[in-house]
This record gives C-alpha cells, structure tokens and sequence, in this order.
C-alpha cells in the first residue's frame, strides 16, 4: 500500500518510500536503473560541476545496490531517490505550540523539464523536514519556520531553499497560527558543497514563536536528527 500526504512529486516521495518500506523492507536486491541523463552544457558553475560529480556517486551506489529500487520515484519533475530517513522524532513542546515531526529524509533529484530550469541545475540533494505545529492556546501566535537553519555533520551552515516550495506553490505555512489552528508543512534545505551520502546527521534551529506584540513565548528550538 502507497499512501500520499502531497499531492505534488517531491513530497510524494516521501510519503510513498515510506509505505514501500513498511511493505518490505528487507528487499535490498534490486538497484535502481541508471540515470544516463546528458549533463553536455557547454559552461558550467562549479556548483553544478560539484553536483554533477555527487550524481555519478549516487548512480554508482546504486549499480552496487546500497539504493533498492523502491526508494525512487520518476515523474516530469525529475527522479528522485531516497537515501535516509528517521521517521523516530520527539514531540517538541515551545511556549504554546506543539511541534509532531513526522519523518526528516534525505533525497537526491536528477531534475528534468521546467523544474530543473527553476532551480537553475539539474541536480540537487534535498534534507526535508514533514511536520505538523498546533497552537494550544486561544491567541494568535507566530512562528515563523522559513527562517529555520540547519548545520550538518559534513559541517554545512544551510538556510530553508524557498526555490522548492515556491515551485510547488506548496510546502511552507503561513507565520501567523490562530488560536487552536493546527498547520501541516515541510522545510527544505539543499546540500551545497558535500554529499547526501555522507551526512549522519543534522541539527535544526527555529526561532521561538511570538505573540502579537513580537514577544517571545518560548525557547528557541534546537534539533538533533541522527541518520
């Protein structure tokens, strides 16, 4: 059974690997097939020559079957292969919020079509953060998760990449949380100088929320994710 808590690609996967995983997961046998995508543009930033070169790790993974099959998913986006995911994520309590993290996944994209033009490369690895905030209190809070930071074991220092959730015209929620509302949502970051393969773990920071007047109501937030 697949089950689906986005309707759009790049949150699909997640939600798809997911399931395929509780179905079976001690298939480990079959590699995901080969991208041969053509990568023959004339000029290229060093940014995308360092991708590049994260890509052909990834296909080489794969013709070694560390990846399964099931862990990729195709569309007119792209494909999409998912390395790591930790779905055991403690309940956040901050001020009057309630923060239920579902999974935190690692995944690689071999982008295609439109979707590669409005990312301005044709590959990117994504840490991607599926969760829901509920505000307990019957005021109006806000709380602000785009402006979320992530320091990586590869000794990354990443900000949210908006780029997806603009694209998807989906993923981000609105700061403000009325009293009682409860909100689904995701933060993305893109990897920019190491490997997805290489990351064992991440650690996010969300500022407090804040009344209405900008006042906090809680601590900061600091996450550890091990993978």
């Amino acid at each position: 059974m697949k089950k689906c808590l986005f309707g759009l690609l790049f949150i699909f996967l997640s939600c798809t690997i997911i399931a395929c995983s509780n179905e079976d997961a001690s298939t480990t046998e079959n590699a995901i097939e080969e991208d041969d995508h053509d990568h023959s543009s004339e000029e290229r930033t060093l940014e995308d020559t360092e991708h590049e070169e994260n890509a052909t790790d990834v296909e080489a993974a794969a013709e070694s079957n560390d990846i399964p099959e099931e862990n990729t998913v195709e569309s007119d986006e792209g494909i999409f292969t998912l390395l790591k995911i930790n779905e055991d994520i403690e309940t956040l309590e901050v001020g009057p919020l309630t923060l239920y993290i579902s999974h935190v996944g690692i995944t690689t994209g071999q982008l295609k079509g439109d979707f590669s033009q409005h990312m301005g490369t044709d590959y990117i690895e994504i840490i991607d953060f599926d969760f829901s905030i509920v505000n307990n209190s019957e005021e109006t809070v806000i709380f602000n998760t785009d402006n979320a930071t992530l320091t990586t074991s590869t000794d990354e220092q990443l900000e949210v990449d908006l780029r997806i959730n603009e694209y998807l015209d989906s993923g981000s929620t609105d700061e403000e949380y009325a009293g009682g509302e409860r909100k689904h949502g995701y933060i993305m970051f893109s990897l920019e100088s190491s490997l997805a393969a290489d990351v064992e773990w991440v650690q996010i920071h969300i500022d407090a929320p804040m009344d209405e007047e900008k006042n906090k109501i809680g601590e900061d937030i600091e996450l550890r994710v091990e993978f």
